[in-house]
């Protein structure tokens, strides 16, 4: 026999919010399921990009005075990224 999905789940209306025909369709609700693996391998490629920045940022000649190791200067844009990032 094969479990009905209740009402009030929350990922059965976010589908639903999303398009009201979206819930009948298991390959909707596949792909829905497996966005917070999506969101966690992009936040996981964000934080690798900013680490290879700060790494560049350190082996980049000093210039004025940078007395705060987590905030530098490079082409005209301050970026700030906490010690304990990751």
């Amino acid at each position: 026999m094969q479990k009905k999905m209740p009402l009030d789940n929350l990922l059965l209306q976010s589908v639903s919010a999303i398009d009201p025909v979206c819930w009948k369709h298991s390959l909707s609700l596949i792909l829905m399921k497996g966005l917070p693996d999506l969101v966690t391998n992009v936040i996981s490629l964000q934080k690798e990009i900013l680490m290879t920045w700060r790494y560049i940022s350190i082996m980049l000649p000093v210039y004025g005075n940078h007395s705060r190791r987590s905030q530098w200067i490079t082409g005209g844009w301050k970026f700030k990224i906490p010690d304990n990032f990751c």
